[in-house]
């Protein structure tokens, strides 16, 4: 017999069933029937008759075997086996290993606030979580206790590294009108692919009427009663004579003879104000019952929002042509100095700016005209959101904007200057309201284009800063052959400008522009008979500059950077002569080096690089099986003759490790420490890989007493 498992690592949660799928070969020469056993996963092996009929000569069959993974499983990587027995008895049992795979979320902090919770009918209470792993978690929460009801506004979550939510849940426990207050234990578990995550709090539970109240209820009952008994005989002595004048209540008797003259509410007299739904009567007045319902249902037990809505409208200056400006927006990291501070800054916000109080959007300018750019450092990486354009009336919007964090949102169109602000959703998810109107631009560039004969005319200019884009074309006109303008830039800013023509190579220039400047003079000199090789060059779906490009055919090599502002990641080799082979090569430190041949004919504009790491990195948690998180735990990650050494932090994070700059390869990843059992695992490296590890366990072990040899 022999046995393959088609999933050797199972990963699965502790108290659930995992599921494993099994092949079992019959090489012998005759029909074999067989049992399976399972090998470590409880402390009794576990035998699963399998109810099959005897399996044929050379035939295989394949099935599930549900494993129950013990509740008292801990994160880890749990080695198993799986033993196949056949009934004959000169074949032998056959076993095949496997893995069961328990993922950690041991830095996920899970808090209840209250700590002490206190109700009557019920109670009141936050589950406060915060996610520090380095991955996406789900969760799903469920509570209990003794005689206990636990109820969440919601009880699935998901967070990203980083984030933090508190969800509103309540606590009920049996009806208590007049008798003594109880406490119970409430206990909230978060439980995902990995191990439970718990967290507890007291639920003092008060009686409905509490004992001072019953008495003083007692007092005012027996007083109402007298009360009502002397005024029921005074009320009745007092109207005696009034019933026969008056009649019932269904109408008027004025004559004292018993009959009612007419009905209520007929010839204009006031009807009875109780109409549906406490809405008034015949005449619609009156009616207020009801009221405030609405009011009072809503609120109660919302769930505290993970993201916030942003919008507004944009106006292009006066000129009522709102539509098609491009609103982006990215995570920003706040820091550096400016010579104004927030507040005034945000006098420049033209109506955007918030107080910054609680429950506010916080808005001032990142950048107005980009003079205040130092006070946005570099942004980070994260997840971009996709840019928006907007509308014929300059309306625009992100519908989910995750809270809390600080985002830099940037308003552009071609004439006129870009606007940029900081923002800050509340985190109460209120929405974000923003008002903006933008300046033509004041900035503008002018030049001639020539040749091999002189002024050039037709030579298609682009001019870009990466966001907005001018074309025009140098005049064919006689007394302006080569002249070419563009107005309306924004400035300060850095423009990438690219002349291109058909029988000639393509030429690129930087332009640079201080506030409001027009530069004007600007020489572009084409050459005819060559090529140019052109492209961008990016790293993780964003521009790289600095990156050296070589072009080389022959005894003729031609070099450049890509650039770092303007059209950042392009790059241009140009005057490359025609027709040739080229072989292109992209260097930079830290990426590895990539190589293109090329046949070039012309121009070649897009002959882009995307760059790749030449490193990688491995990062993960120890922890102990009786002291939670490690610190200072020895981490030697070894390839043949290259060692690497580091230990596990003490502080923010204790236990965690970060490796970084480590080649391609299989590595042996050793973790030790005096007061636990060495552990060991192989890795292998990817070049730019992130490697996870997830946590690693460790096992306590008590020391070997020290041998007195003397005295």
């Amino acid at each position: 017999m022999k046995i393959d498992l088609l999933d050797p690592v199972v990963e699965a949660s502790p108290g659930q069933t995992a599921l494993c799928r099994v092949r079992v070969l019959n090489d012998s020469a005759g029909p074999s029937a067989y049992r399976l056993r399972v090998v470590g996963l409880y402390e009794v092996d576990i035998e699963y008759p399998l109810g099959l009929d005897p399996l044929p000569a050379g035939t295989a069959a394949h099935f599930d075997v549900n494993l129950d993974v013990p509740k008292e499983f801990a994160a880890g990587r749990h080695s198993l086996a799986v033993e196949i027995t056949s009934d004959r008895r000169d074949e032998r049992s056959v076993l095949a290993g496997m893995t069961v795979d328990v993922s950690s979320i041991q830095k996920v902090a899970m808090r209840i606030n209250p700590g002490s919770i206190k109700g009557r009918l019920k109670g009141k209470f936050k589950v406060e979580i915060d996610n520090q792993e380095d991955r996406i978690v789900d969760l799903d929460l469920t509570g209990q206790g003794q005689d206990l009801e636990v109820k969440f506004g919601r009880d699935r979550v998901r967070l990203r590294p980083g984030d933090s939510v508190s969800i509103n849940g309540t606590v009920r426990g049996e009806s208590r009108l007049v008798r003594d207050p109880v406490n119970h234990v409430v206990t909230i578990a978060a439980t995902g692919r990995s191990a439970p995550v718990f967290a507890d709090a007291a639920y003092h539970q008060r009686p409905v009427f509490p004992r001072r109240l019953r008495s003083a209820m007692a007092v005012i009952a027996l007083l109402g009663l007298w009360a009502a008994i002397v005024g029921g005989g005074a009320y009745w002595y007092t109207q005696r004579d009034v019933a026969k004048v008056t009649g019932t209540a269904n109408g008027i008797d004025t004559n004292g003879d018993g009959v009612a003259d007419q009905p209520l509410g007929s010839l204009g007299q006031p009807g009875p104000d109780i109409g549906p739904e406490g809405q008034g009567g015949a005449d619609g007045s009156g009616g207020t019952a009801g009221e405030g319902e609405e009011a009072a249902a809503g609120g109660q037990g919302e769930p505290k929002p993970d993201s916030a809505i942003v919008t507004g409208t944009v106006k292009a200056g006066e000129t009522g042509d709102n539509g098609n400006v491009t609103v982006s927006i990215v995570p920003a990291t706040l820091g550096g100095q400016t010579d104004q501070t927030p507040a005034q800054l945000a006098a420049l916000a033209r109506g955007g700016g918030g107080d910054g109080g609680t429950g506010t959007a916080k808005i001032w300018p990142a950048r107005y005209n980009r003079a205040v750019e130092s006070g946005v450092s570099e942004r980070k990486s994260t997840e971009s959101i996709q840019t928006r354009i907007s509308d014929d009336d300059g309306v625009w919007m992100f519908p989910e904007v995750l809270i809390p964090d600080n985002y830099e949102i940037t308003f552009a169109k071609p004439g006129f200057t870009t606007q940029a602000f900081i923002i800050t959703p509340p985190e109460d998810g209120t929405t974000v309201e923003l008002e903006v109107v933008l300046e033509p631009g004041d900035g503008g560039a002018s030049g001639i284009v020539t040749g091999p004969d002189g002024p050039l005319g037709g030579v298609d200019i682009v001019i870009t800063d990466g966001v907005l884009t001018f074309n025009t074309t140098s005049s064919s006109e006689t007394n302006a052959v080569g002249t070419w303008s563009v107005a309306g830039l924004s400035t300060p800013n850095t423009y990438t400008l690219t002349a291109t023509l058909r029988g000639y190579g393509t030429q690129v220039q930087q332009i640079q522009l201080d506030p409001g400047f027009t530069r004007t003079g600007i020489g572009i000199k084409m050459t005819a008979g060559v090529g140019t090789i052109s492209g961008h060059i990016s790293a993780k779906a964003a521009p790289l500059g600095g990156v050296t490009i070589t072009a080389s055919s022959g005894d003729l090599t031609r070099s450049t950077t890509s650039l770092t502002l303007g059209d950042g990641g392009l790059y241009s080799l140009p005057q490359l002569k025609i027709p040739g082979t080229y072989t292109i090569t992209a260097q930079a430190d830290g990426y590895m080096t990539q190589t293109r041949d090329l046949l070039l004919e012309g121009n070649a504009p897009d002959i882009d690089f995307t760059m790749v790491r030449t490193t990688g990195s491995i990062s993960g948690l120890v922890v102990s099986d009786t002291l939670g998180n490690l610190a200072g735990v020895g981490i030697t990650v070894a390839h043949e003759d290259l060692k690497f050494t580091s230990t596990t932090a003490v502080a923010p994070s204790a236990g965690t490790f970060l490796i970084e700059d480590l080649p391609p390869g299989e590595y042996l990843v050793s973790f030790t420490r005096f007061d636990h059992a060495d552990v060991s695992q192989l890795v292998t490296i990817a070049a730019g890989e992130p490697k996870e590890f997830g946590t690693v366990a460790m096992k306590f072990q008590t020391q070997k007493p020290l041998v007195e040899t003397g005295r």
